[in-house]
């Protein structure tokens, strides 16, 4: 879904005001808005004249709990000035050692007929070591679960994926997962997609 639906690593240059809530009762809040250059077409560097709106606010009732809702939407050049919008409701938990997060999300734009594109995941995560290969490393193990619309006469695509992450620190990760993916048409013929297995690492500073 992060790919087809949500593109997390695009980048949009705009300003905008962002800060936080005391909504009583222990009930914290956070918001953020931003006024962004929409970007054109597919690719995600391609950048427009148009604006486009962002915004996202985070209610958490509990200090491990977390509801969010996010909206993007702005008028782009690359599609005759056809408005495109994204929503999305996401939840994140934590109970002890598993870490829970989920999304739904539809996008949809004037050119297209139907009900847009739809999509939504689940992942669990499992703190599963700490300090088992080096002092103050933890192992995490992942499981997730991806679903995706793309709309009418569109095929529908499912995923499966598990891995397990190595933290040597706070501030890097080594990935390892598998993903098996199932291709659904109209006509609920399925197929099965070969497996990937992906190597990564990430480190921020």
């Amino acid at each position: 879904m992060d790919g087809s639906l949500l593109h997390s690593s695009q980048r949009e240059s705009g300003l905008g005001v962002f800060g936080a809530l005391d909504l009583g009762r222990d009930i914290g809040a956070g918001y953020e808005a931003y006024l962004v250059n929409a970007t054109v077409g597919d690719d995600a560097h391609d950048g427009g004249t148009a604006q486009a709106v962002v915004a996202r606010l985070e209610v958490c009732p509990h200090p491990h709990l977390g509801l969010g809702f996010s909206a993007h939407t702005g008028r782009c050049n690359g599609d005759d000035g056809a408005r495109r919008s994204i929503a999305a409701l996401d939840v994140r938990a934590e109970f002890g050692g598993l870490r829970l997060r989920g999304a739904v999300a539809r996008a949809t734009a004037d050119a297209e007929q139907g009900a847009g594109r739809r999509g939504a995941y689940a992942q669990l995560d499992w703190r599963a070591l700490h300090d088992a290969l080096l002092a103050g490393s933890t192992v995490d193990l992942i499981a997730r679960a991806d679903g995706l619309d793309l709309g009418v006469d569109a095929d529908r695509e499912s995923a499966l994926t598990l891995g397990v992450n190595f933290l040597p620190s706070s501030d890097a990760v080594f990935r390892l997962d598998h993903t098996w993916t199932r291709t659904t048409t109209d006509a609920d013929e399925g197929r099965d997609a070969p497996g990937r297995t992906r190597f990564s690492v990430a480190t921020c500073f």
